[in-house]
């Protein structure tokens, strides 16, 4: 039986984090211009999508939403009251993450060229799914993976799910990813190995 590799996509295929990265620090810098901390703005945003991200996913437009409240939030801790142009400018600047180009990581294309002949690899991210679906398809990778899964979290339970599935021999079996929390402790748990790739940001 050839070895499985199930491969983790967002930062370990090709660039995501930083963009949201980007969209968080203008986000900052707009709030300084409203009279704001910047530091404040930034732990506010962090709190909105620790308590969103659980009830709403990793949708591009729900961190737009996020920025909105966290906007909101500020104006309200300083009895501010919210203005609408602020919230558009919030809005936008969060929607960016919809457009940001599909930039690969380097050595994913020959790599997986050279795995495709002599491993099965599985993809597997979490997020949402027309947006990952997208990113999959504007990658141009999707015709290296005998299939797709795309789950809201990776656990480990996702994981014995997907041995059972396909059949897989835990002892030849990994996952690959940027993500102790997401890719590798689950791994381990779920009983197959594991490979980290850490992302250079």
């Amino acid at each position: 039986m050839k070895p499985t590799l199930i491969i983790d996509a967002d930062d370990t295929l090709w660039e995501n984090n930083i963009y949201y990265e980007q969209c968080t620090a203008a986000f900052a810098e707009l709030m300084v211009a409203q009279g704001f901390g910047r530091d404040e703005a930034g732990r506010t945003v962090d709190a909105v999508e620790r308590e969103r991200i659980p009830q709403v996913g990793y949708s591009p437009v729900e961190f737009a939403r996020s920025l909105v409240i966290a906007y909101h939030r500020l104006c309200e801790r300083y009895d501010r009251p919210v203005e609408d142009a602020v919230s558009d400018a919030v809005w936008d600047i969060g929607r960016a993450v919809l457009e940001y180009p599909i930039v690969l990581l380097d050595g994913v294309s020959e790599t997986l060229a050279r795995l495709s002949g002599h491993c099965r690899l599985l993809l597997l991210t979490k997020g949402d799914q027309e947006a990952q679906e997208s990113k999959v398809a504007r990658s141009g990778l999707g015709h290296h993976f005998e299939a797709v899964h795309i789950v809201p979290e990776k656990d480990a339970q996702v994981i014995r799910d997907l041995v059972e599935r396909y059949g897989l021999w835990p002892e030849r079996t990994w996952m690959v990813g940027n993500s102790p929390r997401s890719d590798v402790n689950p791994a381990l748990e779920a009983g197959i190995g594991a490979v980290y790739v850490p992302h250079p940001n």
